[in-house]
């Protein structure tokens, strides 16, 4: 590891408990002091948290979206 990597993963297996199921997300940064990693940090979230015209992609007002060629 080298400072500035982050590493993204949602890997239920190899994360060791950090990811319960899939749709959890996970990003690892490592914090280096004097070169050597001293410490992790770690932000979480959920698929259905990324994107969509509101927070959490729960409308108020659900709608029916679709495409046409």
């Amino acid at each position: 590891m080298r400072d500035g990597d982050v590493f993204y993963h949602n890997d239920v297996y190899l994360s060791e408990g950090s990811v319960g199921h899939l749709p959890d997300l996970t990003t690892t940064v490592p914090v280096f002091h004097d070169g050597e990693v001293v410490a992790f940090v770690q932000a979480f979230g959920h698929h259905d948290d990324i994107g969509g015209w509101c927070r959490a992609r729960c409308p108020p007002t659900p709608r029916r979206h679709t495409r046409r060629a």
